[in-house]
């Protein structure tokens, strides 16, 4: 689910069916998903909560919800901004308002209010990845834990 064309048509390159539509008012029916994945997403919504509830509100009882976002720190501030936008082949400068990083206890607590249990864990792109990604040599970046959920971090949660 996406608004922007060209990312749609990224999805559809890769045997996604796109749809076009809001993260905060999808057209799809409730209840239809057995996952829902919403990477890279949180940290440029202005509207956590209501995010959060759409994202919910897709899945069917049992459903699992992943999330990756930036985590509303100091830290996550420094490398989600400072740092990744000024690498080569990073996001673009300015792509990020920090003000829209994510509290990681009241994304809890709102996936909580629509009976999905959230687990956090910390996540980084893996190094080797990276420098191969950045030489053209993979267009694939595997993701790795970290000990610790204040810059980059991963949600995992079922619906009851």
């Amino acid at each position: 689910v996406d608004l922007t064309a060209s990312a749609l048509r990224l999805a559809a390159g890769h045997g996604v069916a796109p749809v076009r539509g809001d993260v905060l008012r999808v057209p799809l029916a409730d209840g239809c998903a057995d996952v829902v994945s919403a990477g890279e997403i949180l940290e440029h919504v202005p509207d956590l909560s209501g995010a959060v509830a759409e994202a919910c509100r897709l899945l069917r009882p049992g459903g699992l919800l992943v999330v990756d976002t930036l985590a509303a720190t100091v830290l996550g501030r420094f490398f989600g901004v400072t740092v990744a936008e000024r690498l080569p082949g990073g996001p673009p400068p300015g792509i990020h308002d920090p003000a829209l990083f994510v509290d990681r206890a009241a994304l809890v607590r709102e996936c909580a209010r629509h009976r999905v249990t959230l687990s956090l864990r910390g996540i980084r792109p893996s190094v080797i990845d990276s420098l191969r990604f950045r030489a053209g040599r993979t267009d694939r970046v595997r993701m790795v834990g970290l000990p610790t959920t204040a810059v980059l971090f991963q949600g995992v949660g079922r619906r009851a």
